[in-house]
């Protein structure tokens, strides 16, 4: 038993320690880092391996612009905990205590994807609120607007090239078609799976 507890703390202080290195990683490609810096290249090689093999069997994680391959990854961590690491020393008691926290962490992380979507969808109305009016191109609020837009239009164009011909296009309104889809489609999925992962920790 000492040895399953020893094993147990032991996996739970790498997946820790690889779950901090996740969150920096994420936070770091947000700022767009010098790819030669040795500390990002260090980031890149422990975390871009885990992306890429999620990429690849998941493709569904990767919405338009935004890859939620990151957070399947986490996910996949708090499972790890949960089923391998509270089986080597948890009685029923502390499996159903693991069970009802992955279900907080689970709506809360979706809750956090919705947040997401629900901004950028918003970002999207805007940029096309001003792409009606005489805006300034050298506004910064305004540049900043299309930076994050630009990748979002840019994949539904290539996607349905339809959608851009001609005078009129049409990417930003089946942009936020899609967003509200998925966030609607999350809506539901939430209680479920908080409720499945609730009721198995009651029958524990």
């Amino acid at each position: 038993m000492d040895l399953l507890s020893g094993l147990a703390r032991f996996l739970n202080v790498v997946l820790d320690v690889y779950q901090l290195i996740l969150v920096v990683a994420v936070l770091v490609s947000w700022v767009s880092p010098d790819r030669f810096n040795p500390i990002v290249r260090v980031l890149r090689g422990l975390t871009d391996p885990v992306f890429r093999w999620i990429r690849q069997h998941l493709p569904f994680v990767v919405i338009g612009p935004v890859d939620l391959s990151p957070i399947v990854a986490l996910l996949a961590i708090v499972f790890v905990r949960v089923f391998i690491v509270g089986s080597l020393v948890a009685p029923q008691f502390v499996m159903s205590q693991l069970l009802r926290a992955t279900a907080v962490t689970i709506d809360q992380v979706l809750g956090l994807i919705q947040s997401v979507i629900l901004g950028y969808a918003l970002i999207i109305v805007i940029h096309l609120v001003l792409s009606r009016m005489s805006s300034n191109p050298f506004n910064p609020f305004e540049e900043f607007i299309r930076t994050l837009a630009r990748p979002g239009l840019h994949w539904m164009r290539n996607r349905l090239a339809f959608s851009a011909k001609g005078r009129i296009d049409y990417s930003p309104a089946l942009l936020i078609l899609l967003l509200s889809l998925i966030w609607l489609a999350l809506a539901r999925l939430r209680p479920i799976l908080t409720g499945l992962l609730l009721g198995i920790s009651l029958r524990i």
